[in-house]
């Protein structure tokens, strides 16, 4: 339990959950999933140095200094942030859900090959 215990307190900290004590107690969303941009959540999780960390693991990478990974990566990491930007917890959530209907209903899902 301390490890969700950890992840909880962390999306409290930043305000994107809310907690209650006592007998009923338990968490929900502190705003509607439309709000919540899966950003926010990663931050939530992982310090802007994990993100912006080299790829290869060494403690000098930049523009300036330059490990043989870093450009491909800093595309590629570019390209993560906006997407995690753009897309919200409702959309994930909504496209899990798609994905879930999509497996049960497909001839597979039901033994039709």
């Amino acid at each position: 339990m301390p490890f969700l215990w950890k992840i909880l307190q962390a999306l409290a900290h930043r305000r994107l959950i809310r907690s209650f004590k006592g007998l009923r107690g338990g968490y929900e969303l502190a705003m509607p999933p439309d709000d919540i941009p899966l950003l926010a959540i990663v931050r939530a999780l992982e310090t802007e140095e994990n993100i912006q960390r080299c790829a290869l693991g060494l403690p000098q990478c930049n523009d300036q200094c330059a490990c043989a990974l870093h450009y491909c990566w800093k595309g590629l990491r570019e390209r993560l942030v906006a997407m995690l930007e753009q897309n919200t917890l409702a959309g994930l959530v909504g496209s899990s859900d798609q994905t879930a209907r999509n497996l049960t209903s497909s001839p597979s899902a039901h033994g039709i090959l």
